[in-house]
């Protein structure tokens, strides 16, 4: 009878570990879409990703920035219109001998006369100087505004690998959690198989050595997660969004397409590009300053406004021609032509490298597809393994410890693929950088 009760005690420990295995093994998935956004939830990141672009202080900065050029701009144009301003000038009359003192002048009211004038003036022509400088700071804009959107992209792409990095964290912890249950609960089973005898005393300590492997590997990956979901909520509002990959779609262009996007489209190029019109502009500003400046200008003058009440009104044309100020033009002009040098050198480093980055980006995009195809089909072969293993324990000559093993395959290979997914994933949004498509990208989201 004693025997039969522990026969019955022994098959349903090993029908409740089947039940406990298998429970545990339903959360598992061989299927990559188990890591990823749908649809609509990667369409409503990107709308999530622009709010918190938009609330972000750096982006203020860029636009302040781009603020102060434009209103440059507007102040120089102010210079073509209408200026009126007031003239008061006081002065003592002559003293009446040679002993009176400049105090005691002072002192005697009807010695001092005030004149009063009101002066307005418009420039007439300037003979293209202003409008070469309007030219000159308008282009000076534009590099604003194409270095603060490159900016802005680099913010938006720190944007997007924080929420990559924290969905990795996060689906990697999941597997670690339901790893580190079906170590525990191998241990046990093969802590009642040492109990009963039927296995040696080393694999309880050998199983207790990968059930604390697993709860290390369990707490590293939550330090992890911790720390990008802290880096998370400095940029979203919302810090519970991103728990899986965002599967966005673009197209990726060839080597030389993207290339010659980029000679157009890169903020980085066409921001030296505006650069040399900048300073082409200056250069002409500067040429432009020796011709002669021509004003109209109308005065209304009150001499000694506290005897009289009559004022004289005079209108005319001011003409000011600068014949001669030492070489100092010749310095700017030559300072301005070294300057052009400089960004033009500057661009043609910038164009080489830019191309440079875009075969090297295109060529990690090719190899992490590889190794995500054969990273998900590790994954897939690994959490089957796990699944006929566990089918086969008590039908087959399967120990526990091939069922540790298989534990560790299976939560190495999800680090792998996750990690090369996101690799991939980030080399992509690199690619719309370069290539000056990701503010695209973002704008058809809004």
């Amino acid at each position: 009878m004693n025997l039969i009760f522990a026969k019955i005690f022994y098959l349903s420990r090993r029908l409740l570990a089947i039940l406990i295995l298998s429970n545990i093994l339903q959360a598992q998935t061989n299927d990559s879409s188990m890591f990823s956004m749908r649809f609509m939830e990667s369409k409503e990141f990107l709308n999530l990703l622009n709010d918190a672009i938009d609330a972000h202080p750096k982006k203020s900065i860029q636009l302040s920035l781009i603020a102060q050029e434009e209103s440059q701009v507007e102040i120089i144009k102010s210079d073509k219109g209408f200026k009126s301003y007031l003239q008061i000038d006081s002065r003592a009359k002559p003293m009446d001998t040679e002993y009176d003192s400049i105090f005691q002048s002072l002192q005697q009211k009807d010695t001092v006369t005030t004149d009063q004038t009101v002066v307005i003036e418009k420039l007439l022509t300037d003979f293209g100087t202003t409008k070469s400088r309007i030219t000159e700071y308008e282009n000076i804009v534009q590099f604003q505004s194409s270095l603060s959107e490159n900016e802005i992209s680099k913010l938006a792409l720190s944007m997007i690998d924080i929420c990559y990095e924290t969905a990795v964290n996060t689906q990697l912890k999941q597997v670690a959690d339901i790893s580190y249950k079906r170590h525990a609960e191998i241990h046990k089973l093969i802590g009642s198989r040492v109990e009963s005898g039927r296995a040696a005393g080393r694999e309880l300590s050998r199983s207790a050595a990968r059930l604390a492997e697993s709860e290390a590997t369990k707490i590293l990956i939550e330090n992890r997660l911790l720390v990008s979901q802290s880096r998370f909520k400095s940029y979203y509002a919302n810090d519970n969004y991103c728990q899986k990959l965002p599967s966005i779609t673009f197209s990726i262009v060839d080597g030389n397409t993207a290339i010659e996007l980029a000679m157009q489209g890169n903020s980085e190029i066409n921001a030296l590009e505006y650069q040399i019109k900048a300073v082409e502009a200056q250069i002409a500003t500067i040429q432009k300053s020796r011709r002669p400046t021509i004003k109209g200008q109308f005065t209304s003058n009150k001499t000694d406004i506290s005897n009289t009440d009559d004022y004289i009104l005079v209108g005319g044309i001011t003409f000011n021609w600068p014949l001669y100020q030492g070489k100092r033009t010749v310095y700017q002009k030559r300072k301005a032509n070294h300057q052009l040098d400089s960004v033009e050198f500057e661009l043609a480093a910038k164009k080489l490298d830019i191309q440079s980055l875009i075969e090297s980006n295109l060529a990690d995009i090719s190899q992490s597809k590889l190794q995500e195809q054969a990273l998900m089909q590790a994954f897939s072969a690994n959490a089957t393994s796990v699944e006929q293993l566990n089918a086969q324990f008590f039908s087959a000559n399967v120990s526990l410890l091939e069922l540790l093993q298989a534990e560790r395959d299976y939560i190495d290979a999800a680090q792998r693929y996750l990690s090369t997914a996101k690799e991939l994933r980030m080399s992509q949004f690199l690619h719309l950088f370069y290539t000056g498509r990701l503010n695209d990208l973002l704008s058809q989201a809004q």
